[in-house]
Parts: structure tokens; C-alpha cells; sequence
């Protein structure tokens, strides 16, 4: 077979190939979520994020991906609730905003790391917060204040 037959061949299999293809998805690649993961540049401490609220900083948006009744039971800031499992419908990814971060959490890092993960390959600015909810209401809403701190005074 000459190289003319198998180019005439292979041309048609070629351009039925690059027809079927979907189109690449606009997000990060699977490298660069994984080297941010690896860095830890994709996470954020409840003490930094406690800091951008008092702050009142408004590049960013909250997403809390745990259960409704969980949500209900309590939450961080302005957060709003978009279970885990609905992280990248339609409707989810053209609500977030593009041109701010997406601070991500659930009660643990585990199903925000998921969700913030899913973000970003969707081409999002998103970040985790490390320890999630639990951490939250460990150290930023029920701190450990020692005796030598309280200078006296009853919390409450």
C-alpha cells in the first residue's frame, strides 16, 4: 500500500475522530489540581477565612457542600448550601461566580476537598477549608481561652 491509499484511508478516519471529540473543558488540568494539592495552595485555614469575614473582604464566596439539615444546624458567615452531590450541575456552575474564589467546606476536608477538587477542573477558583465545619466550631467559634486569659472575667 503507498503512503498516497493509506493518507487517503487514514483522512477520513481522522476527521470522523475530531468530529466525535468533545470539546476540551475551559478548567485546570488534572496536573495542575493535583501540584496544587500537593503545595497545599488550594486550602484555607478557618483563622485566615475568620479573617477575610471580619475584614469584610468580598473576593470570595462560601460554599457549604454538606447536608441541609446540617447547614441548618449551623454554618459559617454568608455561606450558602449546595450539597456535595450537586457541586457541578448546570445550575451550580453558572451560579458561582468566576471572578471571586470559592471557599468550599463540609464538616471534615474529605467532601470539600472533593467538591473544590471538581471546581476547579470546572476552570474555578476554588479553595478548601482545612478541618471544615468541625474545625470552624472548634477554634473560631469555641476557642480554648485559658484562666491567665480571661483575666478574671466569667465567659459568660
Amino acid at each position: 500500500m503507498t503512503s498516497r491509499t493509506k493518507l487517503i484511508l487514514l483522512l477520513p478516519v481522522a476527521s470522523l475522530l475530531a468530529a466525535c471529540s468533545e470539546p476540551k473543558a475551559p478548567g485546570a488540568s488534572l496536573v495542575d489540581v493535583a501540584q496544587a494539592a500537593a503545595r497545599q495552595t488550594d486550602r484555607v485555614s478557618v483563622e485566615e477565612l475568620a479573617g477575610w469575614i471580619i475584614e469584610g473582604r468580598q473576593d470570595f464566596e462560601i460554599v457549604d457542600v454538606r447536608s441541609a439539615t446540617d447547614f441548618d444546624s449551623g454554618h459559617i458567615g454568608e455561606a450558602r448550601n449546595v450539597p456535595v452531590a450537586a457541586i457541578v450541575s448546570d445550575e451550580t456552575l453558572a451560579s458561582l461566580p468566576t471572578d471571586r474564589k470559592i471557599v468550599v467546606y463540609s464538616n471534615g476536608s474529605e467532601n470539600g476537598a472533593k467538591a473544590a477538587t471538581l471546581l476547579r477542573v470546572a476552570g474555578l477558583d476554588a479553595h478548601v477549608v482545612s478541618g471544615g465545619y468541625n474545625a470552624w466550631h472548634a477554634r473560631i467559634l469555641n476557642p480554648e481561652i485559658s484562666a491567665a486569659e480571661l483575666d478574671g472575667e466569667s465567659l459568660q
